[in-house]
Parts: structure tokens; sequence; C-alpha cells
């Protein structure tokens, strides 16, 4: 029902998307706000940004129900758990916080990133944390044993977007190496490489076993070629571009061998 935008003037807009319409400006943030998100029962909308604070605005009541302070830099990603216990965020030391949305506190700080961290996201079922940032890096962290499960590696640049699967096997990320990989996430390893030229990877995410990307100035182009388990495959140009079956990608011999660049 609500789309929710934030802009560099600080302020955050609500946007009543059936009646294509602006429903409420959000008004607190001093300055760009650069992250914002909605709780999954949809009464909690989080914003971040400039000024170092993560906002928490009642939906409904529009209003700021809370603010979480603590981060030094900006706020540049934030995401909540599925089942809307935690909320996560990432700033620019590589640092990521865990707030409990309930006791209005922090829970945890992620550290490993050496950068801006610019991306974040739970697995379905709220097990894993996905962040990427500034270091090329992705990494997984273990929510409840607070430790770093695993750290993806192969992106040349950095990682703007990061999405699970909706069966939390697959995680996809993208950003500024124009690629988008696909990871598997029990096996910790990169599954298909997806070439996106047009620009930076600005989203990705996985939906009902179809594959969603986009970049900020040709979000039309998504005629993708990608190595799977070694073997190179080219797709068509599509908006919605199926993922491809491993085990039978990997069996085509006659596909042209290349190299991950």
């Amino acid at each position: 029902r609500w789309l929710a935008t934030g802009g560099a003037d600080g302020t955050v807009r609500l946007w009543d998307v059936a009646g294509r319409s602006g429903a409420h400006r959000f008004e607190g943030h001093m300055g760009e706000v650069r992250a914002c998100g909605f709780s999954p029962n949809g009464r909690w909308l989080a914003t971040g940004g400039a000024d170092g604070t993560v906002r928490l605005w009642d939906v409904a009541e529009r209003s700021e129900a809370h603010r979480f302070e603590g981060h030094t830099g900006w706020v540049r990603a934030c995401g909540f758990s599925p089942d809307g216990r935690w909320l996560a965020t990432g700033e620019d030391d590589g640092t990521v916080w865990l707030w409990d949305v309930a006791e209005r506190s922090e829970a945890h700080r992620f550290e490993g990133h050496t950068g801006w961290v610019r991306a974040c996201g739970f697995s379905p079922d709220g097990r894993w944390l996905a962040t990427g940032g500034d270091d090329g890096t992705v990494r997984l962290w273990d929510v409840a044993g607070r430790t770093e499960a695993h750290r993806f590696e192969g992106h040349t640049g950095w990682v703007r977007a990061c999405g699970f699967s909706p069966d939390g096997r697959w995680l996809a990320t993208g950003g500024g190496d124009r690629t988008v990989r696909l990871w598997d996430v029990a096996g910790r390893r990169c599954r298909a490489l997806l070439f996106h030229l047009p620009g930076e990877s600005a989203s990705a995410d996985l939906d009902r076993g179809r594959f969603i990307a986009a970049t900020p100035n040709a979000w039309r182009y998504l005629g993708y070629g990608g190595l799977i388990d070694g073997e190179w495959q080219t797709y068509p140009a599509e908006v919605f571009g199926a993922i491809p079956d491993m085990a039978t990608a990997s069996r085509q011999s006659e596909a042209q061998r290349g190299a991950i660049p």
C-alpha cells in the first residue's frame, strides 16, 4: 500500500501507491536520508542518513516512535528481520548495528567490514544477516551466535545490493563492478556470475524463482551472460530473467567456457 522515499532535504515521504499521491512527510533528519525500510507487518518505517541517527516512524500514527543513536557516521543501509524483532543498520566505519526493536536498544555490533556498509538483508528464516559495502566483500553473520559465519569474496567493486531467495538457499549481490553474483548460502560459494553492463547494480533480489536487478540509469537492460559452474551461458534481455537451473547448466558441454574477470 505504501512507498517510502528519502531525499537530500532530510525528509521522508510516504506515498499512497494505489492513489498515486503523497500521504505524509516525516521530518526530523538533519541531512540526507540514504536508507529506509518497512517492518514486515508494515507498522514501522526505519530510516537513516547523514545525521547518524536511525529513526523509527509509526506509519499509522504518522509520528516518530523512537530515535536510535550511536552511529558516528552516515547510515547507508537498514533492514528488518522477518519477525520484526531486529533492525540492522550499516554505517561508514564498516560497523553493522543490530537493534532490538521492542526494547528500543542496541543488541550487538558486527565488526569486520573495512569500508562503508551499503547493503544489508536478513534471510527468510532470520538466521543469517548478509551485508556488503565498499571493501567488496559480502559478510554472512550468524544473528543468534553474533559471529561472522562466512565471507564471500569476488566482487571487484563496492557491494550496493543484496537479497535472499524466498527459500534462503541463494543470495544475490550486486554493485560497482557491474555484475550480480549468485551465492550458494549452504555451499559457501559463487554459483553464477551475471554480467550487468549498463551500470552499477543498485538493487538485486530473488523472488519466486525469478531474478530481479536494476541499475540507476538503465534498469530495463537486463540481458546478461554468465558463468555457471565454469560453463558460459547467455540469456535474453528481459526485466525478469529466470534463475538458471544449476544442475542443467553445469551439464551443457557445448557451452563456451570463459574466465571470471
